[in-house]
């Protein structure tokens, strides 16, 4: 499964996380991933019994746990913090650089095409490209 580095997360301001936070605890799912022991993936429905039996180096932040967003959820963080559908364009740029367009669609409108904002990521991962466009929307509030 892929998903963002904890690192990544951690580089973003306090302000960013915090928007990332809220979001995620207004919609957690058992099955959130939250890192790792080894190879063996730590999810949220099993922390708080991994949190007292098992030494923890790298996830909780004071209170908080951290979670290590999927695509998928930062698709929705998107789409929840727009109003809006996602569409996804890819293209490349030359023969080794991918980049990514990224539109919304008002699906209570007909699904009219939104023409701004448009972002336009260059990566060869979706995944990073979401995250991107994911912390210029917390950024932006």
């Amino acid at each position: 499964m892929e998903y963002i580095k904890l690192e990544d997360f951690l580089k973003q301001p306090k302000k960013v996380q915090g928007v990332f936070i809220k979001w995620w605890k207004r919609n957690p799912e058992g099955t959130d991933l939250i890192g790792y022991i080894g190879d063996i993936p730590l999810y949220k429905k099993s922390s708080p019994w991994v949190a007292k039996n098992v030494a923890l180096d790298c996830l909780p932040l004071g209170e908080e746990t951290i979670p290590l967003f999927t695509e998928g959820q930062l698709r929705k963080f998107i789409e929840d913090k727009t109003g809006f559908s996602t569409i996804v364009f890819p293209f490349w740029n030359d023969a080794d650089t991918m980049s990514y367009a990224v539109k919304f669609k008002d699906m209570k409108n007909g699904g009219k095409l939104i023409n701004d904002p448009i972002y336009d990521v260059q990566t060869n991962s979706m995944l990073e490209a979401y995250w991107i466009i994911a912390c210029k929307i917390a950024e932006e509030g």
